[in-house]
């Protein structure tokens, strides 16, 4: 469509932003209702029952950084790949 390299690798990364952000939340946000719901349901059960809930700090904090690394390597193989066919575009002409 005209765009130069440097135009479609910051729609890239911005999109890989926008995306990675976007489920950060949405999952922090529905993991916390569920776990809060299922607290609550099951209460009774319980003997004593929570005071809180229980965060696993660690596991969040290595979810996010996978996270944030599987988003920077789609990002640089779609630039490799963009890239790379409109080399070969043009070299066909």
């Amino acid at each position: 469509m005209g765009a130069t390299g440097r135009q479609l690798g910051s729609f890239l990364w911005t999109e890989g932003l926008i995306m990675l952000s976007a489920g950060i939340v949405l999952g922090f946000a529905t993991g916390f209702a569920i776990a809060k719901m299922l607290v609550k349901v099951l209460t009774g059960v319980f003997d004593p029952p929570p005071q809180a809930l229980a965060i696993p700090w660690f596991y969040l904090s290595v979810l996010i950084v996978a996270g944030c690394l599987s988003t920077v390597l789609a990002v640089v193989i779609a630039q490799n790949i963009t890239q790379r066919r409109a080399i070969q575009a043009l070299r066909t002409m």
